[in-house]
């Protein structure tokens, strides 16, 4: 948009009414700030960058108020700027990728390896080696303690999935 000359507030007034969580709220508070508080929109956009912890955000800000000022030729520094968010989004992408591969397994391991295993010990061990576990305590083994294993494994990879794969949400 910035360089279809359109003019800066329109494209952040266009951006901020999208759903765009945390963002959309902030630029419409940049808005706000800039036609209602009577701030350049420079120094709007600076006070934003100040009000949130996120480097890239800060970063994002600060371009925004350089292209403000600068016009198209300042809007290089955002296309840089996205391309590296791109970046680390696909770094996430790929690190969560292998840590899947892992917990893949591991889920498998937990909810068909180690339930056999577990079977084999108390047949083996009822017979050979006079273990006495009652019927509750292997009911409750299979329908209690295995899914409990699983369902940590499956919210902690559900913790862990990046934003981006989520859908943003």
């Amino acid at each position: 948009d910035l360089q279809a000359n359109t003019a800066f507030e329109r494209a952040l007034a266009r951006t901020a009414k999208g759903d765009y969580g945390e963002a959309g709220h902030e630029l419409r508070r940049v808005l706000r700030d800039v036609e209602e508080g009577g701030e350049s929109m420079q120094e709007a956009l600076r006070r934003a960058a100040e009000r949130v912890d996120s480097l890239l955000v800060k970063r994002a800000y600060m371009q925004l108020a350089f292209a403000y000022e600068h016009g198209a030729p300042g809007a290089e520094g955002l296309r840089r700027l996205a391309d590296e968010m791109i970046g680390l989004q696909a770094a996430k992408a790929r690190q969560y990728s292998a840590r899947m591969t892992f917990f893949g397994l591991l889920f498998v391991s937990v909810s068909c390896i180690l339930p056999a295993f577990f079977s084999a010990y108390v047949i083996v061990g009822s017979a050979f080696l006079q273990l006495t576990l009652s019927p509750n305590d292997i009911l409750l083994a299979f329908c209690v303690l295995f899914p409990l294993a699983d369902l940590a494994i499956l919210l902690y990879l559900r913790e862990k999935t990046p934003k981006i794969l989520l859908g943003g949400k």
